[in-house]
């Protein structure tokens, strides 16, 4: 009865290896996991230089705008307490004058806002078309190569990343990038 049980107990364990064995076996076949540094391919891009430009561009009109709104703002301020310091104004006109400050400091602070959202739209504009031809050179390397996730390293979530997973070079070929000097992963 001891030897039976023994015997017993020596293939449960063998069942459990084995399935356990074939449980890994299927999750490693079925998840393949590579891993890719986006920024040193999208530097290289063409469409992300001339994007850049126009987004830097841009970027500057609305800087120089908000810094002109602002200088007018400054230079009433110090109208007034010149006017106000030398006894120029009677309590009317200061009342006014304070007013018409206040009015063109909200009017500044409403600009702010407003180029906030447009900077934001204009840079979504600019670089859609880039991110989705992107995304779609991974997609393809991802199914040409039985990949089932793909973390981005430069995002810097990445804790554990082994070389052999790195589709960088990949998806640099897709986009018809030249191959980078070095490791792109870092």
């Amino acid at each position: 009865m001891k030897i039976v049980l023994q015997i017993s107990i020596v293939c449960f364990t063998c069942l459990l290896f084995t399935f356990s064995a074939l449980a890994q076996n299927n999750t490693t076949s079925t998840s393949k996991v590579g891993h890719m540094n986006s920024q040193t391919f999208l530097e290289g891009l063409p469409e992300w230089q001339t994007a850049k430009k126009g987004f830097d561009t841009y970027m500057g009109m609305k800087k120089k705008m908000l810094e002109d709104m602002q200088m007018a703002v400054q230079t009433k301020a110090i109208d007034y307490q010149k006017r106000k310091e030398a006894g120029e104004l009677s309590p009317a006109a200061e009342q006014k004058l304070v007013q018409e400050i206040q009015t063109q400091q909200a009017d500044f602070e409403k600009a702010q806002q407003a180029a906030q959202a447009d900077v934001d739209k204009k840079e979504a504009e600019l670089t859609e078309p880039i991110r989705k031809k992107i995304q779609e050179a991974l997609n393809t390397v991802a199914r040409e190569n039985n990949y089932t996730q793909i973390f981005d390293t430069s995002l810097g979530y990445v804790l554990y990343e082994d070389p052999t997973g790195d589709i960088t070079p990949l998806v640099r070929a897709k986009l018809g990038l030249a191959a980078s000097s070095g490791v792109g992963t870092k």
